[in-house]
């Protein structure tokens, strides 16, 4: 049987990267869940408080030794057993001590991906923010040197290459622990974190001399890095590098924002034309009741008014008119 134990930083997507490695989801296995409850209570046993943030590098105590060498003991009928667990990078010795002839697959990330990674998630505050830095300077710190004095144990793999080219990270493991995990159809697609989060995270983390040292260092060392990691560049380098990529993402912001301005103010101008219409619309409307009151009140005249009077009055209304002509003829021939 083989024993593949992988561990990685906080908030880098490494654990949905190894289920894309062993091809679906490893807690399948009893034996798993089992293994990450033991690891849960050691660290709340050994560590002081429940935030993960300020958890530190220990030593367990030796009576977890013995449950945990039985835990992997019920796994030996499998061909290979992968466990992925976060909180077993803080005592990844007491692992190699329990866990007979297992390998070690550790997931490093870049500072800017873990921090960028978290402010994706989280809404920005200071004090939680340095503890996230300090979280990644402690497990990724570990991780460098259990690997530094176990490479014949151990594989420290960047977490975009995980992304970028599975099958060359899957080769890289199958060559180095002689297993053999299949390689997947589809390479897992790459989550980049948007720029604005990953200029923040690259401005927070300028001039920090210990992130910047630690990180060399793990790059410098590891056994599959990221492709454009190839050339060692200090954060100052990156955060310039970001500016311009990052200017850009504002220019074009500040263009949407004209876009919409001009956008909204054409629909204010489309509302105002609407109420005038409206208002048109209205005004016709009352005048067609006015009419249609008038016509209504006209045929109920006529309803009531008796036939024989009303040819009276028109009669009337005709010999009035000739009347008056008669009498305006004579009256221009007197004067003539």
């Amino acid at each position: 049987m083989s024993i593949l134990i992988c561990t990685g930083s906080l908030f880098s997507e490494w654990q949905k990267n190894l289920e894309n490695l062993t091809l679906g989801n490893l807690e399948h296995h009893q034996t798993y869940s089992r293994l990450s409850a033991l690891s849960e209570d050691i660290c709340q046993q050994n560590s002081a408080g429940t935030d993960k943030l300020e958890w530190k590098v220990f030593t367990p105590q030796d009576k977890y030794a013995d449950k945990a060498t039985q835990l992997f003991s019920t796994a030996q009928n499998e061909p290979i057993f992968v466990w992925a667990d976060t909180n077993s990078g803080l005592f990844l010795n007491f692992w190699y001590a329990t866990a007979e002839n297992a390998k070690f697959v550790l997931f490093y990330s870049s500072p800017e991906h873990e921090l960028g990674s978290y402010l994706k998630a989280h809404p920005y505050d200071t004090a939680i923010v340095k503890k996230v830095i300090q979280a990644w300077i402690t497990r990724t710190r570990a991780m460098l040197t259990f690997f530094m004095r176990n490479r014949d144990h151990s594989v420290l793999i960047d977490v975009e290459s995980a992304s970028k080219n599975t099958i060359g990270v899957i080769e890289k493991i199958n060559k180095t622990f002689d297993v053999e995990l299949n390689k997947p159809k589809n390479t897992m697609r790459d989550h980049e974190e948007p720029i604005f989060q990953k200029y923040l995270a690259a401005s927070l983390l300028f001039r920090n001399d210990t992130v910047a040292e630690i990180f060399d260092e793990v790059r410098s060392a590891a056994t599959v890095i990221c492709d454009s990691d190839l050339t060692i560049e200090d954060i100052q380098k990156r955060t310039e590098n970001l500016i311009p990529v990052f200017q850009k993402a504002v220019t074009k912001h500040d263009q949407l924002v004209i876009d919409y301005s001009n956008a909204n103010e054409e629909l204010n101008m489309a509302i105002l034309q609407l109420h005038k219409t409206q208002e048109e619309l209205e005004f016709y409307y009352l005048k067609e009741c006015e009419t249609a009151a008038q016509y209504k009140k006209l045929v109920e005249s006529l309803q009531q008014t008796p036939l024989l009077k009303l040819a009276r009055l028109a009669r009337l209304n005709e010999q009035s008119r000739q009347s008056n002509e008669i009498h305006s003829q004579v009256k221009n021939d007197g004067q003539l």
